[in-house]
Parts: structure tokens; sequence; C-alpha cells
């Protein structure tokens, strides 16, 4: 599945609320629908080293490269089930969701 195919779309973080980033150079995370069957939330990963505060939810950062949503890759693994058991954890991996 690809990250297109879950409503994708680059952030920035704000102190009052979550803005839209132009493209992946003015990136600060990535927001997506959950890929698992019948589980109906979005999820948020900010990147690494782009100017989100530390205490900014979830707290844990993702190195990110490519240039945009077709070929973005995240390291280390996501693993959205430390929120919720039943959820996803995987790879982004060249814009594609494993």
């Amino acid at each position: 599945m690809r990250l297109i195919e879950l409503d994708a779309s680059f952030r920035r973080y704000s102190a009052t609320g979550l803005g839209k980033a132009e493209g992946f150079a003015d990136a600060q995370g990535v927001l997506f629908e959950c890929p698992m069957p019948d589980h109906s939330h979005m999820i948020l990963l900010w990147f690494a080293d782009r100017g989100v505060p530390a205490e900014a939810e979830p707290v844990a950062r993702w190195q990110a490269s490519g240039t945009g949503l077709d070929d973005l890759t995240l390291h280390p693994s996501v693993n959205a089930q430390v929120r919720d058991p039943t959820c996803w954890h995987g790879w982004v991996t060249n814009g594609e969701i494993k």
C-alpha cells in the first residue's frame, strides 16, 4: 500500500495546531491514515532534526529521506502499537507502507 492511498500529507508543527507543509523540504512530519483494516485514525510522525519541540507528541522522531510522498523513507520502523496493541507496526520505504 502506498502513502498516497492513505490520504498522506506533509505537516508542520505549530503551538496552535497542526499546519500543512508545502512539500518535503518544508515538512517537519507526515500525517496519514492507519493502514490497518478497521482502524479509523490518523498516524502523525515527526521528522528528526526539523525543529519540532522535544515535548511535541509523539515524542519519537524519524529520520526521513526522499523528495516527496512517492519516495519517502523513514527510519526506524513505525510502531503505532505503543498506543494501541492492535495497530500497525511496520516500515515506510520509498513511499510504500510495509
